[in-house]
């Protein structure tokens, strides 16, 4: 069973490991106290540790945007790739948020993988570029509730 869950104050050698290498314990635990405040250099964000089996396998993040949409982000550590925990992650992810009606989603045009993955989940490709570091990228989006979308367009600023 996998599961998402806010990270634990435990977790810290995780973090070192496979995200933060440079890291010393104290500010691997900082970071975590960061991210369970939900918010992360002055943004609000929701950063969630992948666990199957009590084993971390990554980690998945909604960054928010604007009123209404997030970015997301996902990860899987090397050892866990391609057995499926970035689709189910998502998957569990898209169908507990509440607080957006659209998730967007940066990916450089190489990134085959992902790309399938946000491409099987509906994410749709609505807009290309080439970022500040030379790389070709796509910008994907899913809205999850079109109702609340239009509404929000439609509010007054």
């Amino acid at each position: 069973m996998l599961t998402l869950r806010p990270y634990c104050q435990s977790d810290w050698p995780v973090l070192i490991q496979y995200q933060y290498p440079t890291i010393t314990k104290a500010e691997a635990r900082q970071l975590i106290s960061d991210y369970n405040s939900g918010y992360y250099n002055n943004d609000r964000v929701q950063m969630l540790a992948i666990e199957r089996n009590g084993i971390l396998v990554g980690y998945i993040s909604l960054l928010e945007q604007a009123p209404g949409i997030a970015s997301e982000g996902v990860e899987i550590y090397p050892p866990y790739r391609r057995q499926g925990f970035a689709y189910r992650a998502l998957q569990q992810l898209l169908s507990q948020t509440t607080a957006y009606h659209t998730i967007t989603v940066q990916l450089r045009k190489d990134n085959i993988a992902s790309l399938a993955l946000h491409k099987k989940l509906g994410f749709q490709i609505t807009e290309e570029f080439v970022n500040r570091r030379g790389h070709e990228v796509y910008t994907l989006s899913l809205t999850l509730c079109q109702e609340i979308a239009t509404a929000c367009k439609q509010a007054p600023q």
